[in-house]
């Protein structure tokens, strides 16, 4: 017998339950199993060719309650890990931007933040006073020895898994399932 696009078709829709992604590795697998077999002769057309690949899902990024920021707030004494705290929840700062985020992005007095996105897109963020006041804090605590708003130990930007690691004992200290809430993209 012979594996025809409705083969593959039916194959992809049995897949219900995994995720798009997963869906489309497996008939990107098959399609290049049937490459393969075409240069060498053995079909004569790649079947995958003429499945329809699944869409890719929008995910939505988590969005914590206004209790859930509360408490992330209040778990959190510590000045620096206050202001980046408050850069993500009331400035809407992705993890990269916060972490790239120099002392020159900052406004004097601390009231905007320019930031650099996704498609090196820059823009002005204006932000509210209590995390205007916890940058303030943040900056006149700790000596200008890098550009960086937030560095690391060594004065370069922070990694991404310095701030996960961070980030997770904020989210323990406040008493929130840490799995459920980094599982999901888009919240940091």
């Amino acid at each position: 017998d012979k594996i025809t696009a409705r083969n593959l078709q039916a194959f992809a829709i049995s897949m219900t339950g995994l995720s798009s992604p997963t869906i489309a590795r497996a008939l990107h697998a098959a399609s290049s199993f049937f490459s393969y077999s075409l240069r060498l002769g053995h079909v004569d057309r790649n079947p995958v060719a003429q499945v329809e690949m699944p869409k890719k899902g929008e995910q939505r990024p988590y969005v914590p309650t206004h209790e859930q920021c509360r408490d992330l707030v209040a778990a959190t004494p510590d000045v620096r890990e206050r202001a980046m705290l408050l850069l993500l929840l009331t400035g809407g700062l992705r993890r990269g931007e916060l972490l790239s985020l120099k002392r020159r992005d900052i406004s004097t007095d601390a009231t905007e933040v320019t930031v650099t996105g996704k498609g090196r897109r820059t823009r002005t963020i204006p932000l509210p006073h209590q995390t205007a006041d916890a940058l303030s804090r943040h900056l006149g605590d700790t000596a200008p020895a890098s550009e960086y708003a937030f560095p690391n130990e060594a004065g370069n930007e922070m990694s991404a898994t310095t701030f996960y690691r961070l980030f997770k004992r904020i989210l323990r200290r406040a008493g929130l399932e840490v799995d459920e809430i980094l599982g999901v993209e888009g919240f940091v």
